[in-house]
């Protein structure tokens, strides 16, 4: 009876010992950070982060170095308000206009306009209007050269390791790109500004007269405001903040986002499409809201597939592109047309340049994710649960029992 009873106790404490580990782990692991592989993005590069924390939750390809397009207005805009009062009144000169690429976004400013720097900022952040940051930059600097080097000293501040500046505006230029992690990093500095976050977090602004226009309304490009000119990609809790579209850079939008106080930003850099920069956006958002607990448990930032390889990063003209930039609006019939273009320079064919092109997914040991619709929300989230922490338990104690009976058996035979 007593061999009996020293199985049986020999038995219980194999079990305590076996179970436990998995019954600990149970309540630790069923944490663990969800799978990268949930999101399925086919954008040249993205990033999604903590805004006031800093914290990246997820990126892809976020240091590859990309044309940014109309993105670049950001700085320009921070640079103003660093430098300058909103309230300065400032004049159009000729040399701000003669800047402009004439197939890059305008919205019709003439020389010998007058206007605010408030204005100037609502037109570059709301509808890309680019002979705004070229006013801005003589306004701040005197010159747009001089503004051009502030630009890339601020930008050095800020920590931005893979972004070169030409140009105030973002036309395309082989010297002038930027990365996901470093527009992530200027928008957080611009974000700080109340200026700004009142600008690019309204979907319809109204511009005061100036001297040569009445007043009028224009709408954000920002697809996720609620009450832009996209309905179908409201998003509740879009809080700005800037597109940017070259046929080079392709489709890109750094937006933030918040809810319930918690703030949110992200970058995608060279989507397919207009939509699908406002989809891939949403998807970021929602699965960074649905997993943040999680996502900070784990502590590490989470990567991606890279769907577009890296190296295709393609020579830009060093002048203009046939491709109106981001513009999809025109000038309000109350505002006075500018004068007509200069003939634009032959570009090189860009046909032979698809950088946003859907392509397969690195190759990876890990089973391929199912991808999602190019315009859907989030994927399923998968992440190590309870449940199956919880049969584990129960198939060692199951053990443990039977090894135990098997004992009792012999010791009756004995």
């Amino acid at each position: 009876m007593n061999r009996a009873l020293r199985s049986i106790l020999l038995c219980i404490l194999y079990i305590f010992f076996c179970a436990a580990p998995a019954m600990a782990a149970g309540t630790v692991t069923e944490q663990d950070a969800p799978v990268a592989e949930d999101l399925w993005l086919n954008a040249y590069s993205a990033i999604l982060l903590d805004m006031d924390t800093g914290e990246v939750l997820y990126e892809s390809n976020a240091d590859e170095q990309n044309y940014p397009a109309s993105t670049t207005k950001m700085m320009t805009a921070l640079l103003t308000l660093e430098n300058g009062d909103p309230k300065d009144m400032v004049t159009v000169s000729e040399t701000a206009i003669d800047a402009i690429p004439s197939t890059a976004s305008q919205w019709g400013l003439v020389p010998g306009e007058e206007l605010s720097v408030h204005q100037l900022l609502q037109l570059m952040l709301v509808v890309s209007a680019s002979e705004a940051t070229t006013v801005a930059a003589e306004y701040v600097a005197g010159d747009i050269e001089s503004f051009v080097d502030m630009m890339n000293e601020r930008a050095e501040e800020l920590g931005c390791t893979g972004t070169h500046f030409v140009n105030t505006h973002g036309f395309p230029n082989s010297e002038h790109y930027s990365t996901a992690r470093d527009l992530s990093k200027i928008a957080m500095e611009a974000m700080k500004y109340e200026e700004f976050r009142e600008i690019v977090a309204t979907a319809v602004t109204e511009i005061e007269p100036t001297n040569y226009s009445r007043a009028y309304s224009i709408t954000s490009t920002n697809g996720l405001l609620p009450g832009s000119r996209y309905p179908e990609y409201d998003y509740p809790y879009a809080i700005g903040i800037k597109t940017g579209h070259t046929s080079y850079a392709g489709f890109c939008l750094v937006s933030a986002a918040d809810k319930d106080g918690l703030r949110l930003l992200s970058v995608v850099m060279g989507t397919p499409s207009r939509e699908s920069s406002f989809a891939q956006t949403i998807e970021l958002f929602e699965w960074g809201y649905e997993n943040y607990d999680l996502l900070n448990y784990g502590k590490e930032p989470k990567s991606g597939p890279a769907m577009v390889d890296p190296n295709t990063l393609p020579e830009a003209p060093d002048e203009e592109d046939e491709t109106k930039e981001d513009q999809e609006v025109t000038p309000s019939p109350s505002h006075v047309p500018s004068p007509s273009p200069s003939p634009s320079l032959t570009p090189p064919p860009i046909e032979t340049y698809a950088p946003v092109a859907a392509a397969a997914p690195v190759a990876s040991a890990e089973p391929a994710p199912v991808p999602v619709a190019a315009a859907g929300l989030p994927g399923s989230f998968t992440a190590a649960g309870p449940m199956p922490l919880f049969f584990g338990a129960i198939a060692v104690i199951l053990f443990g029992l039977i090894i135990t009976l098997i004992v009792l058996l012999v010791r009756r035979r004995d």
